[in-house]
Formats: structure tokens, C-alpha cells, sequence
């Protein structure tokens, strides 16, 4: 998919009520750290589009890199009564997303994009991903969290400004 909404849309598409809120305890915190998770993805795969800018190397990430992470997710979600940050954002940047990164200012980009997002402030009222407000943290509707999710995704402009990719309008 191009685009922002559709690598999230993509990425959602294939998901249900279930998969969404799959955490025994925790389902409206797991729902916006999937989201989370989701949106670093979408970011990963798009920033192939501004070349150099947007990774020194093109690397080849993959739905398999999303679904381990959130694999990796659920089980300390479940695991720990604290969601443990660091640990996920060790996880998702440098062993999933960092197996392929080759490059060491790639690598610094991908831990302060999911340091971005991975943090205690994602679980609050309004969190947003970009100065804009245009992308945030969805708080879903726990009796129907994948529509909430979607309707959100659809809500997303077509066409993402550079700043939600941590990047300067020029």
C-alpha cells in the first residue's frame, strides 16, 4: 500500500474486535499499543518514500516484523502489571525492525521513532503523533474497538504531511 492511512488501513484490515483488545487485562492500553505499533510501522515503510532522507539505506520491512512485535506486545502486556517501555521499544527497534538496519544513523532513527511512540504518555487522553493533532491515539469504544480503529484510520488524510514522519515541511 502507499500512503500513511493505507499501510494502517492495510495493516487493520486484517484484524477483528478480538485481535484489538486480545489482552486479558489491559484491552483499552493494549488496543492504543497496537495502534502504536501499527502507526511506527506505517512510518517505517513510508519513510522509504523521501529516499535518502527518509532511511541512508532502503530496507525491506515486513508485516512478519509487525506481527512478531505485537506478538512480543501481548506477552508483556500480559506478563508485567507495568507496561515495560524500554524493553518494547528495545525489542521493536533493534531486535525486530533493527535485524535488517544496517545503517547506525538508521538505527538512531528507529529508536527515537518508537521512543516516540512507546512511552507512558501514549495511554493518555489526546496523546498525538505529530504538532499538527492530525494523528493521535484513537481511544476506541471498547464494545466495538476494530470499528473505532478503522474509522479513525479512514478519517486520515490521503496524502501524509512530512511532519508525521519526524521530518521539516521543505
Amino acid at each position: 500500500p502507499k500512503g500513511l492511512r493505507a499501510n494502517l488501513k492495510s495493516t487493520y484490515i486484517k484484524l477483528d474486535d478480538d485481535s484489538v483488545a486480545r489482552t486479558t487485562y489491559k484491552k483499552q492500553e493494549f488496543g492504543k499499543m497496537l495502534f502504536g505499533l501499527a502507526f511506527y510501522h506505517a512510518i517505517a515503510l513510508e519513510r522509504k518514500k523521501f529516499g535518502p532522507l527518509g532511511w541512508n539505506v532502503p530496507y525491506a520491512f515486513n508485516a512478519t516484523d509487525l506481527d512478531i512485535s505485537a506478538a512480543q506486545l501481548e506477552l508483556y502486556m500480559e506478563q508485567y502489571e507495568e507496561i515495560p517501555y524500554k524493553v518494547l521499544c528495545q525489542l521493536v527497534s533493534v531486535v525486530n525492525y533493527g535485524g535488517r538496519i544496517t545503517d547506525d544513523k538508521d538505527m538512531r532513527t528507529s529508536d527515537i521513532l518508537i521512543e516516540g511512540i512507546f512511552n507512558d504518555r501514549i495511554l493518555s487522553e489526546g496523546f498525538k503523533f505529530s504538532k499538527s493533532g492530525t494523528y493521535y491515539v484513537p481511544t476506541a469504544n471498547m464494545d466495538a474497538p476494530h470499528t473505532s480503529f478503522m474509522d479513525y484510520i479512514e478519517s486520515l488524510p490521503l496524502n501524509a504531511e512530512p511532519e508525521v514522519f519526524g521530518m521539516h515541511e521543505n
